[in-house]
């Protein structure tokens, strides 16, 4: 029967966390390993007995870290930094090694074969084009002797992307307007190559009758969709009229369109777009 856990935002204190984390551990062991033989990958069991972390190194430090050291006999970096940590590769690895990051504060990013570290310190993402960000997230990597290699991945929480009204527009010539006001929801998750999309915008602008709406993938972590991907999303046209209409993933966008792929009404913050659509991406 599956493993089901119940998770928490709820960060523990430093007092905390030596008692809860062996137990937070063992559940965890017990999803990624269902998780990861759905993926025909192997979990290395040795990592964790009992709940009890062998090798466990809890990382406070923040910022860019390149070469980051591993000590040998720890696979386990339990992020508790308080501000966002990026590692640019992970220094220590051999043919074999294996690294678990988890991240339990603020966001920690993995970033693909960045040249700020070494190059048998790097890592090597299943998406080339993002880096991957844990929002107490977790990430398993296993070394090859030339690089770390990404086995599995979840992000954690959904992530709000900073805002910027150039990730908006218009197709066919026309213009869509969103301001920052508008974005009531838009929130991204990846699980490996898998990204989910959620968003709810209400009272934007369109002119000049645009064929369709474009949300680029500065929303969406900066990944690129992996082939052509179809969905819906529910509309409000600026005269009014409500419907659903289809939606297409392509490269870098997110193509909003009127049911018929009519196009759109021109409207003064007053057209409304709500949808979730999962694809793959690199």
């Amino acid at each position: 029967m599956p493993h089901t856990n119940t998770w928490s935002n709820a960060v523990p204190a430093d007092s905390d966390l030596a008692s809860n984390l062996g137990l937070f551990i063992r559940n965890l062991k017990l999803d990624i390993t269902e998780r990861m033989g759905q993926a025909g990958h192997v979990w290395n069991s040795s990592a964790a007995v009992d709940g009890n972390l062998l090798g466990q190194s809890v990382i406070t430090a923040v910022g860019t870290q390149n070469d980051f050291p591993i000590v040998v006999g720890h696979p386990w970096f339990v992020c508790n930094n308080a501000t966002p940590l990026n590692l640019t590769g992970v220094s220590g690895g051999y043919d074999g090694a294996e690294l678990y990051v988890l991240g339990l504060n603020s966001t920690v990013s993995i970033q693909h074969e960045n040249a700020s570290s070494a190059a048998t310190n790097r890592f090597t993402l299943q998406r080339a084009n993002a880096p991957m960000i844990f929002n107490k997230g977790f990430g398993y990597f296993r070394h090859n002797g030339v690089r770390w290699l990404e086995m599995y991945v979840n992000q954690g929480f959904m992530i709000t992307p900073t805002f910027n009204g150039a990730d908006f527009g218009g197709g066919g010539g026309g213009t869509w307007t969103v301001d920052a006001g508008d974005r009531f929801a838009l929130q991204y998750i990846v699980e490996n190559r898998m990204l989910t999309v959620t968003w709810a915008l209400r009272t934007t602008t369109m002119a000049t009758t645009p064929s369709f709406g474009i949300i680029a993938n500065g929303q969406w972590g900066g990944f690129q969709a992996v082939g052509n991907h179809f969905g819906s999303h529910w509309y409000v046209d600026g005269a009014g009229a409500s419907d659903n209409g289809p939606v297409e993933v392509s490269g870098t966008q997110i193509l909003l369109y009127t049911k018929t792929k009519a196009t759109f009404p021109n409207g003064t913050n007053n057209i409304t777009s709500q949808g979730s659509i999962k694809f793959e991406v690199n």
